[in-house]
């Protein structure tokens, strides 16, 4: 009891009940305390459910309150949340607009435009209130711990899927229609575990931490996706890299490289034999097909007409598809598969044939503004434990938009998520560098 009342009475924070009723209807207390908490527990809440097939209406609390409430936060205190004049938030609302021009000139404009609001719309909704409620240290650290605990549990759920659903008859498995799922949410998160291993203080947090990467590695290589095989490699080179040039210590990266090779072996011992021989297989198939899908992609772009060359022909689908149709009956006896992707499997020129040469142009600007930007503030952090946050967003980005953009159509919704946090870190690292110059310049 006494325990209880510790907690709960107002004598624990010190303050009185007129203090209380202050507080509360302070208008101040309301706009700089209790709006950016609830704008906070959103994005928690978005971040836990992104990537899983239930779970709609914590999505859309995540997408729709933070703005709405950062809108009227603005309004009432007639600031700026964010700054408008950063390169990032340029380039991506640059981005979008060459989306809206697509769409309005596109065959099917209201799909076209049902298209550009649930993704577009949202990727630009996340970058904003992200990049401005996070942008504190505190704040951003427990999202990036959020992020590695999810990876942890993705892990956790692949093995017991791969457990009891991915083994069928004959000792084959099943990846289409069990573990392979998870390897989207895998190669985005599991960069943020090894931030969670710098920032943990204790020996035991860091074990703990270096074991979820282990098997997350092991989970990612369950799936049997080698686009998040190739991409988780990206991912880990990069982080391998920066802790050479900030640490140094060659002796830790050999033991890294050593225990991925390891848990490598443990996988290929886990997977069957016969699986791995298919794999190897359909790796110069899978090469072969890809190259059908991008010729496909490309031949039907150069026979577009200039305008839709420079703009793109809107973002339905069903342009993409009936496109690809043509093509295939046109090119039936030099195409030697009996199933090929509609879609280009390619990223860019996902975004070419949708957007144009424009849209394409703006998307390549903004990746690469959004790397080079948080490479310098990486260079300039003062200590690796704030250097590796950037080091998680800039790996999670590269392997994922960057490597596996190659060889997959990717989801843009994650998109906005990952540019939120490159705006996050660098706030946070623009304000912490505000502040040592001017408690310097004070001393």
């Amino acid at each position: 009891m006494p325990v209880f009342k510790a907690i709960f009475t107002l004598e624990r924070f010190h303050i009185n009940s007129s203090q209380l009723r202050l507080t509360i209807g302070d208008r101040a207390y309301w706009l700089n305390k209790v709006i950016p908490a609830i704008m906070e527990c959103c994005i928690y809440l978005l971040a836990v459910f992104l990537f899983m097939d239930k779970g709609e209406s914590f999505r859309s609390l995540g997408f729709y309150v933070p703005p709405l409430l950062i809108s009227i936060r603005m309004l009432i205190v007639k600031q700026w949340a964010f700054d408008y004049k950063n390169e990032i938030f340029m380039l991506l609302i640059a981005f979008c607009f060459s989306a809206i021009i697509s769409s309005l000139f596109a065959e099917n404009m209201i799909d076209s435009f049902g298209f550009f609001k649930s993704s577009y719309l949202k990727v630009f909704l996340l970058f904003v209130v992200i990049s401005s409620v996070f942008s504190e240290h505190d704040k951003l650290t427990r999202l990036i711990l959020l992020l590695a605990v999810l990876s942890v549990f993705f892990s956790i759920v692949t093995f017991y899927d791969f457990a009891t659903k991915a083994f069928v008859t004959g000792g084959g498995i099943d990846y289409a229609g069990s573990v392979r799922k998870y390897s989207v949410p895998l190669e985005y998160l599991l960069p943020f575990v090894p931030c969670a291993f710098v920032i943990s203080k204790k020996t035991a947090g860091k074990i703990l931490w270096a074991l979820a990467l282990s098997l997350g590695i092991i989970a990612i290589l369950l799936t049997g996706a080698r686009g998040a095989w190739v991409s988780l490699l990206f991912s880990l080179i990069i982080w391998l890299a920066y802790y050479y040039l900030n640490i140094g210590r060659l002796k830790d990266i050999v033991v890294f490289v050593g225990g991925i090779m390891l848990l490598t072996v443990v996988a290929m011992q886990i997977i069957p034999a016969s699986y791995i021989h298919k794999q190897v297989q359909k790796k110069f198939y899978s090469a072969s097909r890809f190259g059908m899908t991008w010729r496909a992609a490309i031949d039907n772009y150069m026979e577009s007409g200039v305008d839709k060359k420079i703009i793109g022909k809107g973002l339905d689908k069903k342009i993409m598809y009936d496109d690809f149709d043509k093509w295939l009956e046109k090119n039936r006896d030099s195409v030697r598969f009996r199933k090929i992707a509609k879609n280009p499997h390619n990223f860019y020129l996902f975004v070419l044939y949708k957007q144009g040469l424009i849209g394409l142009s703006v998307y390549i600007s903004l990746i690469a503004v959004v790397i080079l930007k948080l490479n310098s503030q990486i260079r300039i952090g003062k200590t690796f434990t704030m250097r590796s946050a950037g080091i998680a967003v800039i790996s999670s980005l590269v392997g994922a938009y960057v490597v596996r953009g190659m060889v997959e159509d990717l989801q843009f919704v994650p998109l906005g998520f990952l540019l939120g946090l490159a705006g996050a870190y660098l706030n946070m690292a623009k304000k912490t560098d505000e502040s040592i110059n001017n408690n310097l310049s004070c001393s």
